[in-house]
């Protein structure tokens, strides 16, 4: 015979953690999904315009891209909300200028790890530019 503590603890616990699911990352930092469009900040020194957009779980494709550089080491990387995820490419030695092309996300990286598209320079030690996927 069950005792009637038992089965009140027991009856509470179901009630109580019947909705409490836990929450994913996705909930908590959204994520840009297929089809999604940021724009980047212009930066006017360094010519930086553009936008990206999500073709699928594994590329992003920029287009009317733009950066002009004057010399300045900078490299496009991915973020969550301001943490490093992955460097996609150096593009120092190249001149945009309304240009498109698509870029393969590293292995082991998808849309879902990341919210931010910035311009880094690591010889200013911060981001000059980026494109923040808003959902």
């Amino acid at each position: 015979m069950l005792r009637p503590s038992f089965v009140i603890l027991a009856s509470l616990f179901v009630l109580l953690g019947a909705g409490c699911q836990p929450r994913s990352s996705a909930d908590v930092f959204p994520q840009p999904k297929v089809g999604s469009v940021a724009i980047f900040q212009e930066h006017p020194r360094w010519n930086i315009r553009g936008i990206v957009s999500v073709v699928d779980e594994r590329t992003l494709r920029f287009e009317r891209f733009s950066f002009t550089g004057d010399g300045l080491r900078v490299d496009l990387r991915l973020q969550k909300n301001k943490t490093l995820v992955a460097i996609l490419r150096d593009i120092t030695t190249s001149v945009y200028d309304n240009s498109s092309f698509e870029v393969k996300l590293p292995d082991g990286v998808t849309v879902n790890d990341f919210n931010l598209v910035t311009v880094f320079s690591p010889d200013l030690g911060t981001s000059v530019s980026g494109a923040e996927f808003s959902l």
